[in-house]
Parts: structure tokens; sequence; C-alpha cells
């Protein structure tokens, strides 16, 4: 089962109920009278919640399947799913097992994960400092991280499928030969190190295992030197990986 192959056995509603009677029967109406393709981030937030659904599972469950679709285009609204994905999921699992979905939706998480993390581009920004020197400022994100770390953040909350996260950071610790691996490991270690000064990382990263994972120095000193290997020589960003491995002391 993939993102492009899941469907529901359930048929497109006629009818949304509005359990929580959030909307107008108009807005109802225009929202099924969409096509499916059609659909946008913020519908799919609509029906699925997790605050006010506009339908009762049996008729959000319906478009999972093309939340999940949307969850990995290159809109940036996007990111905005993974919250009402993650909890209807988590919210509905009897259900959706019972209905002999639930892994598959689980499947489709891995592969958002697979998505976002097939290659590692860092954008660079320069930018006017807010100090009297008025020097250039700079700013450094790897794309999709933002996408990365919700959906850890999101699966550990929740707790019913925190294996999903916990696995997926630990298969980019494992990893000894690719350097993308080992650039997403180095980067979800370094950002847990700021939220860490921040006071915030245990209560984000609410897994042992992971905040394990993330501060374990020799797996660390092999990515880096992976990294520095295969993907400096080429990055065109003088301070991403600078950064880094200053943050991380690697």
């Amino acid at each position: 089962m993939s993102i492009a192959t899941f469907r529901i056995k359930y048929p497109r509603p006629k009818k949304l109920s509005d359990p929580y009677h959030d909307f107008t029967p108009d807005m109802l109406e225009e929202i099924l009278a969409i096509p499916d393709d059609k659909l946008k981030g913020y519908h799919f937030l609509q029906i699925l919640g997790p605050t006010l659904p506009a339908g009762t599972y049996e008729e959000s469950v319906y478009f999972l399947p093309g939340a999940f679709r949307y969850l990995i285009t290159d809109d940036e609204y996007a990111p905005t799913l993974i919250n009402p994905i993650v909890e209807f999921i988590s919210k509905n699992a009897e259900r959706l097992a019972k209905d002999k979905i639930l892994d598959a939706a689980r499947e489709c998480i891995h592969e958002a994960f697979d998505y976002w993390t097939n290659q590692f581009v860092v954008v660079h920004r320069r930018a006017p400092s807010i100090n009297k020197v008025k020097r250039l400022g700079y700013s450094d994100y790897a794309k999709n991280f933002g996408a990365v770390w919700i959906m850890i953040v999101e699966l550990l909350k929740y707790g019913t499928d925190d294996d999903i996260a916990e696995d997926f950071v630990q298969s980019l610790s494992d990893n000894t030969s690719n350097p993308i691996k080992a650039a997403w490991y180095l980067t979800c270690a370094s950002y847990s190190r700021d939220l860490y000064r921040q006071h915030r990382t245990r209560r984000e990263l609410n897994s042992n295992r992971i905040l394990q994972l993330i501060q374990d120095k020799e797996r660390l000193k092999k990515a880096a030197e992976l990294v520095r290997e295969k993907l400096v020589p080429g990055e065109k960003s003088p301070t991403f990986w600078r950064d880094v491995f200053n943050n991380l002391g690697v």
C-alpha cells in the first residue's frame, strides 16, 4: 500500500453531518460539491478536524487518502495537515483497524517521511541585522525540515503511533553510508539542541529512545564524517554545516 494507491471502502459521502454544529448547510454543500482532485488543504482540515470536524468518522474517513496525497505536495499549506491526519488516525485507531486500513494509514506516514527526506536541500537567506551595527545577518534551514519535525512531535504527542517516529529517527542514526540520511540525523539533533537550551526538548520529544539517539556522540561523529566527505564540498551555504557541527560539537 502507498499514498498513491491508498483507498477507503466507504463511498464518497452525500452529506456531512456537522456533529459539532459549526458549519452552515451552504458551507457543507460547498465542500461536498468540490471534486476530490480540487480539494485544498483547508478543505481537508474542515473535514477531518481535529477541532470541530464537518463529518462523522464514516463520512470523513473517505477523505483520508486525499489528505495524504495533498500532504506530499509542494503546497506551502500542506504541513498544516499533519496534525489533522495524525489526530484523526490516533482518535479512530480502533475503527481504522476494524476497517482493515490502520496499517495502510501507518504506511502512508512512513512514506511521507521518506518523501520529505529523499533529498537534503539547504536554504540560505541573508537578512539585515536588527542591531545598530547594521551588519547583514543570515538564516539557514533544510527544506522540508519543518514538516519532518512537526510529524515527529505530533506522533509522539498522541502516543498511539509514536513507534513510527522512533523507528524513523532510529533509521537515520543507524545509517552508516547514506549522506542524505546522515544530514537529516545531524539536523534533527542540532535543532533539538536549540530547543534543549530553551528547555523545550524533553516536552516536545517525549521519547527516551529518540532523546538517546540524538545525543549519541559516537553516532553523531560518524554522521558528521560522512557529511563532511560527501555533502560539505558541494554545499552552497557558507554557514549551515559550520553552525550544525559547532552546535553538536562534532
